[in-house]
């Protein structure tokens, strides 16, 4: 039995890029990005000293694909993930720990509940989604079961987008 790990850390700062402080960008940043790192390497050590390889999940985001307004270090941070995935990835499969993200497209979560509290806003990321809604917590559950499980034991470095068809558009 390996030690498994899905990370699921929340910061945004909305605005326009030149409007951004050092302390916003820090703080985006150090959650969306260097928490799920420095996490993950101290459960993969933990891991290897036990002999017990597992499965890191990351959680990326549109913003790791593309680019939206007024969320640079949130989409900086998110686009990191993907290079952090690659690289574990690659450096850990040796060991038989398999590292891989997931990026969600729009899921309403209190950092999107503002911005999708506006009508406007809320019409137009809906008909953007080719399946006409947001995404719910049960979207996500089981691509990051799967990505955990055994069922995914020759998958890592990837990253699976479940965004309701947002990109396949």
């Amino acid at each position: 039995v390996g030690v498994d790990v899905a990370h699921a850390a929340g910061a945004q700062h909305r605005g326009p890029a030149d409007g951004f402080t050092p302390d916003a960008w820090r703080r985006v940043t150090a959650t969306q990005l260097d928490a799920p790192f420095f996490l993950s390497t101290a459960i993969h050590r933990a891991g290897e000293a036990a002999g017990a390889p597992g499965s890191h999940v990351f959680i990326g985001s549109l913003t790791s694909l593309i680019g939206l307004p007024n969320m640079a270090a949130y989409g900086a941070a998110k686009s990191g993930i993907l290079g952090v995935v690659r690289s574990l990835s690659v450096e850990w499969a040796r060991s038989g720990t398999r590292v891989n993200a997931i990026a969600p497209g729009y899921f309403l979560t209190r950092q999107t509940a503002g911005l999708l509290a506006d009508p406007v806003v809320k019409a137009r990321v809906d008909a953007r989604i080719p399946m006409g809604r947001l995404g719910v917590a049960r979207d996500l559950a089981g691509v990051a079961v799967f990505l955990l499980s055994d069922a995914a034991g020759y998958i890592t470095g990837q990253v699976l987008p479940v965004d309701g068809g947002w990109l396949g558009a």
